[in-house]
């Protein structure tokens, strides 16, 4: 309590100087110095009946005095209430006190107001109210803004936002090295999402996942360093065996990882002998995966169960070594270690939540590896064993959930929409505020042109994950392909903040062209053409397939957009940038690079499916832009030239 005093306290006492310069009587400005001595002096029963008694003197235009004497008194309350039990109306009423001052003076207590406000709104259980709250504190380069962001991150963790959680306290430990409330905050967060793979792959950036990682290694490395409980050393060696595998997601490269990690891990191993097996097959399968029988013998190996205690653990390694290979796009070998995990010789027998990660994986391996029949397997398997083991325990619901997720994206992928449908509707059943799950509903609704359904669950996406990329892409790119450009800039520029793809970075161009800025449609679309030769090999960059829509040929159009495109390999998608770039160059009066870049597009990509689709995307510029003539003459000529020889409906 006392250092949230402080905090609070120091933003007011920076005020009282500048505060000087308004209209105020000096009278006035003299009991406000005197109600904020008596805060300091942590009088806070006489200040709030001082802040009270000037502000009944203060005329209406006053703003700023107004302003200062709100905030005091505010704070005041807020400091009498913090210790004894407040009714939920009082409280309430602080933090109108706080907006009030805010609206009047912004400039010297938005901040502060916020933060302050924050508090009173977690006392109150209105998380996502607090975390606005601290967020709009934190927006700018105020000395405590790690406090802020911190604070923020706790609230994400409320609302089981775990992804945005980790990186809220990453930023806080980044913004004070120093300090050691963020980091144990990660820590413990890693700790209780330790079988949690999407916390730990955070694929915002390579760069955030890196920053997890070693800021969540510091504090591992701290507490195996301590005299802990037996429960909780295990905690920690699984989580570091889970780390290892991690680490290597992030590596420049196999060889960075090897000679990195070994050398760490091996000092861990050297203290914990139980350790040494998992960490070396995990060094051994990313450093140099045709090494790894050295250490580890493959799936059929038996070193795990030398130990029947350490079950867990060795199950989880072999989750983490399917996952390295999974990683690796090494399918067939991701599949066999998964199979190990859940015990395959005894099939789905499902007795822990490494069963069951491990059957989520399997699933999406089956998918990559269109075994689909596989995939059906597992679906009866586990419905049958939900039926058998209703209710199911909190600990096995989110593992569920994940298999029902992604046994649908399996299914997606095969554009078999009716089971998608019906899995994503049961991974919803248990976790109904599962935003993934929401968002890939979305999907399907669009793929079967649902606007209204698509359009409802990327918003609940969204609500339950304002900060998920995906979502903001797909709801951007709805957007755009029904003509609302501005609304889908909106969208893609948010995704485009969290998560710079290569197809959120082609949308967003694409949605400032149709809107009439080509500046910005270039300035996007040449990103586009950068990040591909920088970063090509990058499968988080540049995703795996693409189903993409045709564009409207004018607004309310919604036939033409029931076409549509797969695009899978690297040539389809830089022709896709390259044919961009050829619009934009050509409606700038660019015409020479225009003709370049639309050459090199047709070379990466000559069938007849994607010149029917770029021809469309010439012809919808027609129904949205006024076109100079000589622009219109070079996209006429070109649309002629797509389309020569071929029947294209909707271009």
């Amino acid at each position: 309590m006392k250092r949230r005093t402080h905090l609070v306290a120091t933003v007011v006492m920076a005020l009282v100087g500048i505060a000087t310069t308004h209209a105020a009587s000096d009278d006035a400005l003299t009991r406000l110095r005197e109600a904020q001595a008596l805060v300091e002096a942590g009088d806070h029963a006489r200040a709030e009946r001082r802040f009270s008694a000037v502000l009944s003197t203060l005329a209406p235009d006053d703003r700023e005095a107004r302003a200062w004497g709100h905030f005091g008194r505010a704070f005041a309350r807020q400091q009498l209430h913090e210790a004894v039990e407040a009714d939920p109306q009082t409280l309430r009423s602080i933090v109108e006190e706080y907006r009030l001052a805010s609206m009047l003076d912004p400039s010297r207590y938005l901040v502060a107001a916020n933060f302050n406000s924050g508090l009173i709104l977690r006392r109150l259980g209105e998380h996502r109210l607090a975390l606005n709250a601290f967020l709009q504190a934190a927006t700018g380069n105020h000395a405590e803004r790690p406090r802020f962001v911190l604070n923020a991150g706790r609230e994400y963790e409320a609302l089981g936002m775990a992804e945005q959680a980790a990186d809220a306290y990453i930023r806080s430990i980044e913004s004070a090295p120093g300090a050691d409330e963020p980091r144990r905050a990660l820590l413990a967060l890693y700790l209780r999402h330790r079988w949690d793979e999407r916390l730990l792959v955070a694929s915002r950036s390579w760069s955030t996942e890196q920053r997890l990682l070693s800021n969540i290694n510091y504090a591992l490395m701290e507490l195996l360093q301590r005299k802990n409980p037996a429960a909780e050393r295990h905690h920690a060696e699984a989580g570091l065996i889970l780390l290892a595998t991690n680490h290597a997601r992030v590596a420049l490269s196999p060889s960075d990882f090897g000679r990195s990690t070994s050398l760490e891990y091996a000092k861990v191993a050297a203290v914990h002998p139980g350790l040494q097996a998992p960490l070396r097959a995990l060094v051994a399968a990313y450093a140099a995966p045709p090494m790894a029988g050295h250490y580890f013998d493959g799936p059929d190996s038996h070193w795990w169960k030398e130990d029947d205690e350490r079950r867990r653990t060795w199950s989880t390694v072999l989750l983490s070594l399917g996952n390295t290979y999974w990683l690796q796009v090494k399918h067939e070998l991701a599949a066999s270690y998964y199979e190990a995990a859940i015990g395959y010789s005894t099939p789905y027998r499902l007795q822990s939540w490494v069963d069951l990660e491990a059957l989520a994986m399997l699933a999406a391996t089956y998918s990559e590896l269109q075994r689909m029949s596989r995939v059906q397997q597992l679906v009866s398997a586990v419905d049958r064993w939900v039926a058998e083991k209703a209710p199911v325990v909190d600990s096995q619901r989110r593992a569920i959930r994940d298999f029902y997720f992604y046994a649908g994206v399996a299914y997606t992928e095969t554009v078999d929409y009716a089971p998608a449908e019906a899995l994503y509707l049961k991974s919803l059943g248990f976790d109904p505020r599962f935003a993934e799950a929401h968002i890939n509903l979305g999907f399907i609704y669009q793929g079967n042109l649902d606007l209204a359904g698509a359009i409802d669950h990327f918003e609940r996406g969204l609500a339950l994950d304002p900060t998920n990329p995906t979502a903001n892409n797909n709801l951007g790119f709805t957007t755009l392909i029904h003509g609302d450009f501005v609304k889908a800039i909106k969208y893609l520029r948010r995704s485009h903040e969290l998560n710079r793809a290569l197809l959120v970075t082609i949308n967003l161009g694409d949605a400032y062209r149709y809107a009439g800025d080509v500046d910005r449609a270039l300035q996007f679309h040449r990103e586009a053409r950068d990040g591909i030769r920088e970063r090509g090999d990058d499968v988080r960059y540049m995703s795996t397939r693409w189903r993409y829509n045709y564009m409207p040929l004018q607004a309310g159009d919604t036939r033409t957009i029931q076409h549509n495109i797969l695009v899978s390999t690297k040539d389809e998608k830089r022709a896709f940038v390259h044919y961009a770039l050829s619009l934009d160059e050509t409606l700038a009066g660019n015409f020479e690079a225009a003709q370049s870049n639309f050459d090199l597009a047709k070379s990466l990509a000559a069938d007849s499916a994607f010149r029917c689709f770029f021809a469309n995307k010439i012809a919808a510029i027609g129904g949205f832009l006024r076109v100079p003539p000589r622009s219109k003459q070079w996209l006429d000529e070109r649309r002629l030239e797509l389309r020569r020889g071929l029947v294209c409906e909707g271009s």
